[in-house]
Parts: C-alpha cells; sequence; structure tokens
C-alpha cells in the first residue's frame, strides 16, 4: 500500500507559523490521520486551526509586545508611505508623469519588503505572531485605501485611468501581502543566522 503525502503547502505554512516547540510532534500526528483517510481539505483545516491557536496563546501571553510591535511595523509603514507620497507629488510637480505609475509601483513594492523585513528583525515575540496579523490588517487598510481612492479621484482623473487605477491598485494587493510575508521570513532569516551559535 502506497502512502499519501500530505500537502506540501499546508506542512510549510505550519512549519512557518506554528509553534516551533510542537511542529515535529504535530505534523506527525496530523500525517498520520491523513494516511488513514482524512483529505487535503481536512488536512489544510487542522493546519489553519493549529496556526491560529498558535498565535492566539502566542498574543496572550505577550500582549503587550505583540501591540508594540504592530504600532512600530504601522509606524513605518506610514513613513514609509509619506515618503512614496512626497516622490510622487514631485513627479507631478516636475512634469515626469510617464512614470508616475513605474515609480510609485517600484516604490511601493520596495516598502513592502522592508515593512515585512523589519517585523522579522525586530520583534520581541515570536516574529510571525506580529507578521500574519499586520498582513490581515494591511489587507484590510489597502482595500479601504482603493475605496477612499476611488470615491475621491474619480472626478480627477482622466477618462479610462479609472480602469488603470483600479486594476493596478487590485493587483498589488495580493503582491503586498506577498512580499510582506517574503520579507518578514528573511527578515528571521537573517536574524536567525546572525544569532551566537550554541
Amino acid at each position: 500500500m502506497k502512502l499519501r503525502k500530505p500537502p506540501n503547502g499546508a506542512t510549510w505554512f505550519l512549519k512557518q507559523f506554528g509553534s516551533q516547540s510542537e511542529d515535529e510532534s504535530v505534523i506527525g500526528d496530523l500525517t498520520e490521520r491523513y494516511q488513514r483517510g482524512g483529505g487535503s481539505i481536512w488536512y489544510w483545516r487542522q493546519v489553519l486551526v493549529i496556526v491560529f491557536v498558535s498565535h492566539v496563546q502566542n498574543i496572550r501571553r505577550d500582549k503587550w509586545n505583540f501591540l508594540a510591535g504592530l504600532f512600530r511595523a504601522w509606524c513605518l509603514c506610514a513613513g514609509l508611505i509619506l515618503v512614496q507620497m512626497i516622490a510622487v507629488y514631485q513627479l507631478v510637480r516636475w512634469g515626469n508623469l510617464q512614470y508616475i505609475y513605474l515609480i510609485s509601483t517600484i516604490m511601493g513594492l520596495c516598502k513592502t519588503l522592508a515593512i515585512g523585513a523589519y517585523i522579522g528583525r525586530s520583534s520581541k515575540i515570536h516574529t510571525r505572531t506580529i507578521l500574519l496579523p499586520f498582513i490581515a490588517s494591511f489587507v484590510v487598510w489597502d482595500i479601504a485605501w482603493l475605496v477612499t481612492n476611488l470615491l475621491l479621484l474619480h472626478r480627477y482623473l482622466p477618462p479610462g485611468m479609472e480602469f488603470t487605477f483600479i486594476i493596478r491598485n487590485i493587483m498589488s494587493m495580493p503582491l503586498d501581502a506577498v512580499l510582506i510575508l517574503l520579507g518578514g521570513l528573511w527578515g528571521t532569516r537573517c536574524l536567525t543566522a546572525l544569532a551566537p551559535k550554541r
């Protein structure tokens, strides 16, 4: 009888965001139950529940450091957004409108990577405990930003630019989340590499 292998993505997600102390035993138990007849959806649901419960426990254990880390990440985000807005304003002032979307997009991508890396390197509690809630709050903020801009800017955008504006912003939402995640994982790896060996 050939043993079924559990979904790689779910196992990776559990290793990255689950409780570090219980990872191997939890993965072993889940794999056994999966091979006895659990489906892929069941496996993913179990992984998401384990990660969620682990995060809630970490937040409850150290809520002030969690809130302080989230606040610092949002302060950095606000500062980088301000720099991006000033750069776009300068481009408009100088009349370089042909490059405005390109430069704004590149700055936005760098911003999200930098925020993720900052969270990965500066967290006083389990880095991934702050990373996922920050990504969720950033996506909610991104949606609110898009709706607000559409309501305010629809009068000022040239005809045909609304569609471009909407598509660009909708495409950037999942990309922003992925880049924050990658930046956070990279920042965590850098911090682990710099730690003294025992």
